[in-house]
């Protein structure tokens, strides 16, 4: 029960971070790197919640990813829809080989990944892109294209853990220790 409600949780704060995340602008002084919520809360539910949890979060993410960033592209098919699920499903299993040094509460663990996942999801994507459109380009702005909203995520990945430590300190007992036990209460 612990981890439906805590998955649910995950799912609500994707579809509002995939919305949240249009209305934050692109940062100008990093070249237009943009603030990215949602590979944050995939870290988080990947390094949380046993692997059929991670797993589906990771689809649920992929389509509001896809659902959320394709319709800019519409007409060019440069990222099939369904990629993202794919990406987000080899990048969460990465994070989730991590799993045990969470659990043990090592919260560090969830932002450095968080911050590597980010860039390497960005770097993914202009991959597939430049690959499909048959020539590659590089220079500084595409450097802190992708790893700009890294280094957010980065500063951003402790909000996230202390959000949910938060909600489980309601219930008066350790984050750690409820995602171990599987006694999450709300």
């Amino acid at each position: 029960m612990a981890r439906i409600a805590l998955f649910l949780i995950l799912i609500l704060l994707l579809f509002l971070s995939s919305v949240v995340q249009h209305f934050i602008p692109p940062i100008e002084i990093l070249h237009g790197a943009r603030v990215l919520i949602i590979p944050v809360l995939l870290c988080y539910g990947a390094m949380a919640l046993p692997l059929p949890y991670m797993l589906a979060l990771a689809l649920a993410g992929g389509l509001m990813w896809d659902l959320t960033s394709l319709p800019k592209a519409a007409g060019s098919p440069d990222i099939v829809f369904g990629t993202s699920t794919v990406v987000f499903s080899f990048l969460g299993a990465m994070a989730h080989g991590l799993r045990p040094l969470f659990l043990r509460g090592r919260w560090e663990v969830h932002c450095l990944m968080s911050g590597l996942t980010t860039s390497i999801l960005v770097f993914i994507e202009y991959a597939l892109i430049t690959f499909h459109r048959a020539g590659w380009f590089w220079d500084n702005e595409i450097l802190w294209r992708i790893l700009g909203p890294g280094i957010f995520a980065l500063f951003l990945a402790p909000l996230i853990y202390v959000f949910f430590w938060f909600i489980v300190s309601l219930t008066g007992q350790t984050l750690e220790d409820t995602l171990e036990s599987g006694s999450f209460r709300i």
